[in-house]
């Protein structure tokens, strides 16, 4: 029980329908709080209007503890409230400030008052509402953003979202709209001030003033009320933009911490993870928007683009009904992959916070795949395929991974593997950090999977073929030379670090081949060896088996746990050491071919219908909000060291550029100097061409670098430089009327 009695007060100018279904409304609802001794305060603004003061002269006849106040004439909303606040001040009462445009529904009344009652310091109020600035729930965009028009399809939409959300959020201001102002506030500091005429600013004047001692304004996660907004306003004979441009400015003056903190909330961990839960509100049609990260892929085939080009493609084909898919790539990597050709795939790159899932199919190596996930979506995914790179010294010193594969561990949402080996080395490097939920399930080891490309392709045994690449670990080089060597008279060809032929060995430079000249060297192959060391799952092993030849390959665990998904192996012969490779092959000579059993093996569709199903217990989860905030907090302390280490590395001869500086620039040089001075980053390429196509279509210099400065990343850094005054200015100029605090 809370120690105090209320006042409901609510001022009234015309509209009778309006009035009406809010009065209606409350006192269906007054139950919850009928412990508090509430009187509704009813002040009639609109005297000449007869059909709202009869409505109000009924209402208040019959039903108890109704105070009907009567204006002479028009006083506006502030001298009108301040009546009601005269009365709950003299009765030493708290109170609530209520639009006439209002809808209370179950939960509004008692929830409010219970959050603001959590801690001492708390002195205002409000709940959540469709249409109420900061206190708007979800914020518009959203998926039904264009269609929530009822009052309980807005009531709906909250509710996805307050679930997730602690009870109450604290905020440099609340809403006046349907406001909770505590006893002691309305003793200490008195009234709205009249000098904000007519409305607009007043609550916040007041807010200011009694912050400056101490008293805190909250959101009231779990309580929500309908708001038309702006109703009685609208009817006025006045020019409400005008009136809000003056009194925002006239609050600045008097307070000149409001609009700096206003900013600073909206920079904030907090404020930014509960924008991106409006993404968990499904379409029309029940769908998800879910975005994949393939920003790292580039025009080549290797085992990370096959492995994303079969989980998209299964995506697309049998979960279109439940998810919206986007990729995040390149046009041409788009197109050369083919996921143009699919059906219900999109592409994008802009990097905007519109999807509930953003999954990364590998992981992550530079700080800024870390970002794309963080500022698309409130439910982020990586694969760990494999750690190589953390457990290879040379890889290691190459790639700062340590920290961000450590945050993947603590502050993802889930993670997924392609193996158990995968799982457990990545488990025993960052064993007591992993907080993340788990997918783990062998890739599909079905050799139907993989027959595809080589169904029209004539077979041979022109060659033993190493697979491989660059990579040391891969060790395709040296086994291609130690066979060339030791087996003059074969011809043997390898994927390695170069494009050479010498002899008996001819090599191509991984990567650098198309795709029907790799399938036609593979299936022209009468062996196939593969030396690898070390695999997180072993496409190679996979294509050579599906192409039925004879395969030598190094006895490591991946490998042993792909065969042992197969009733029967044979054709496949397994050694250890390098110095026994060649005797291994001379055994081997004598196959033709390789065979397995795989009647109970498993399918890409088995696996992406689990993997979706994993999905789905992420967007269930209790902990998304919670998740986010903490992630958020982590990826600004990485953002944060990384801006201080480009300083220490740059020194003293680093460039700071002013606004004007920054103008002077063309192209190129405009764009990656605009995000070293702001993001504190080197540009990267989606980001490049997007904005040179912007300014090549018209897009102004001034316009651009206020985007970025305003953007998700650019709020986090919050660079401070010469003349960023302007871009506050320019970005006030452009959207001056839909900020979030009017």
């Amino acid at each position: 029980m809370h120690d105090c009695t209320i006042d409901l007060i609510i001022p009234v100018y015309k509209n009778k329908e309006l009035t009406e279904k809010c009065i209606t409304s409350l006192i269906a609802n007054l139950e919850e709080i009928k412990y508090l001794s509430p009187r509704i305060i009813l002040i009639n603004d609109s005297p000449d209007d007869n059909e709202v003061s009869t409505f109000l002269f009924e209402f208040a006849e019959k039903e108890k503890n109704v105070f009907l106040l009567v204006n002479e004439e028009n006083l506006g909303f502030v001298k009108s409230v301040n009546k009601g606040l005269a009365l709950a001040k003299k009765d030493h009462r708290s109170a609530i400030l209520i639009n006439s445009d209002t809808i209370t529904f179950p939960g509004t009344l008692i929830e409010l008052i219970d959050a603001a009652y959590t801690d001492p310091q708390i002195g205002f109020a409000c709940p959540r509402s469709n249409n109420a600035a900061l206190s708007t729930m979800p914020r518009p965009p959203h998926n039904l953003g264009g269609v929530s028009v009822t009052p309980e399809q807005t009531y709906n939409n909250w509710q996805i979202i307050s679930r997730l959300m602690p009870k109450v959020s604290y905020s440099p201001t609340a809403t006046g709209f349907y406001l909770f102002i505590k006893k002691e506030v309305i003793a200490n500091f008195g009234q709205l001030n009249e000098d904000f005429n007519l409305g607009y600013e007043e609550e916040n004047d007041l807010i200011m003033r009694a912050n400056k001692v101490g008293y805190r304004a909250i959101l009231a996660n779990h309580s929500f009320a309908f708001h038309s907004g702006s109703a009685s306003f609208l009817l006025q004979d006045m020019d409400v933009a005008q009136e809000k441009n003056k009194n925002l400015q006239k609050i600045t003056l008097m307070h000149p911490e409001f609009l700096p903190l206003v900013a600073k909330y909206e920079r904030s961990p907090e404020f930014i993870a509960e924008d991106l839960l409006k993404n968990l509100i499904r379409s029309r049609e029940g769908k998800l928007p879910i975005a994949i990260d393939l920003s790292r892929m580039g025009v080549h085939q290797n085992g990370s683009s096959e492995l994303a080009v079969a989980i998209i493609s299964e995506i697309s084909k049998n979960f279109a009904h439940k998810f919206e898919l986007t990729l995040f790539c390149t046009k041409k990597v788009f197109e050369f992959h083919g996921f143009n050709r699919l059906k219900n795939v999109r592409r994008t790159e802009s990097i905007t916070g519109s999807y509930a899932i953003a999954i990364n199919l590998g992981q992550p190596f530079e700080l800024d795949q870390i970002n794309i996930l963080e500022s698309l979506a409130p439910i982020n995914i990586y694969g760990m395929l494999d750690v190589i790179a953390h457990d290879c010294g040379y890889l290691y010193l190459q790639h700062d991974i340590d920290k961000y594969w450590r945050y993947v561990s603590q502050f993802a949402n889930g993670i997924f593997f392609i193996s158990k080996f995968s799982e457990l080395t990545y488990q025993n490097r960052f064993h007591g950090s992993a907080s993340a939920k788990r997918y783990t399930k062998l890739l599909p080891t079905k050799l139907s999977e993989y027959k595809t490309p080589y169904k029209n392709v004539s077979g041979g045994e022109k060659h033993i073929f190493v697979f491989g690449n660059h990579f040391k670990h891969k060790d395709s080089d040296a086994t291609a030379k130690r066979i060339a060597d030791k087996l003059s008279s074969c011809s043997v060809v390898v994927m390695g670090a170069e494009d050479f032929s010498h002899g008996n060995l001819r090599s191509y430079r991984a990567g650098t081949i198309g795709n029907e000249v790799m399938v036609e060297l593979l299936a022209e192959a009468s062996l196939i060896v593969l030396p690898s060391y070390y695999e997180g799952f072993g496409l190679g092993l996979m294509h050579a088996l599906a192409l039925e030849k004879p395969i030598v390959a190094r006895d490591i665990p991946a490998t042993r746990e792909i065969l042992a998904t197969y009733s029967y192996v044979k054709g496949v012969v397994l050694y250890q050491n390098n110095d026994d490779i060649v005797d291994v092959i001379q055994h081997s000579i004598h196959l033709t071919s390789s065979n397995v059993g795989d009647s109970t093996a498993s399918t890409w569709q088995d696996w992406v219908r689990e993997f979706m199903f994993f999905c789905d217990e992420l967007i269930h989860s209790p902990l998304i909000y919670r998740q986010a905030v903490e992630r958020i907090y982590a990826g600004n302390n990485l953002r944060e060291t990384a801006q201080l280490k480009n300083l220490l590395k740059d020194g003293p001869s680093k460039t700071i550029y002013s606004v004007k500086g920054l103008l002077s620039l063309e192209n190129e040089s405009f764009v990656t100097a605009a995000y070293r001075q702001i993001l504190q980053r080197d540009c990267d390429r989606h980001g490049l061409t997007f904005y040179l196509d912007r300014l090549r279509n018209g897009y102004k210099k001034i316009d651009i670098l206020t985007d970025i400065k305003y953007s998700d990343e650019g709020r986090r850094v919050n660079a401070l430089f010469p003349g960023v005054g302007k871009l506050k200015r320019s970005k006030m100029l452009k959207n001056l009327f839909s900020l979030k605090i009017l």
